[in-house]
């Protein structure tokens, strides 16, 4: 697999777990999120360990959204899901 494979699925599996995480949101504004962890340098999921609510302030989500984004994947829920996408990616 090469390394735009496997940064492709990378992405999609950030982008599978908003949509789980934050189910309600439209999907501009799911794209907004994606556009603004690409530029803060998110390019693999380990990465939103490192992203704080604070680093999401111009997204148009409520403060209680960017917290659950954030906190259900620091708290580790995201661990077993990731396994998951990545065994069906294969």
């Amino acid at each position: 697999m090469s390394s735009s494979d496997e940064d492709a699925i990378d992405l999609n599996i950030i982008e599978e777990y908003i949509c789980q995480t934050l189910p309600t949101i439209s999907t501009t504004i799911r794209n907004e999120l994606m556009e603004a962890l690409l530029d803060l340098g998110v390019d693999k999921p380990s990465d939103l360990e490192y992203v704080t609510a604070s680093d999401l302030l111009n997204i148009p989500l409520e403060l209680v959204q960017k917290r659950k984004f954030l906190e259900k994947w620091k708290e580790g829920k995201a661990i077993l899901f990731t396994f998951l996408l990545s065994v069906i990616a294969f």
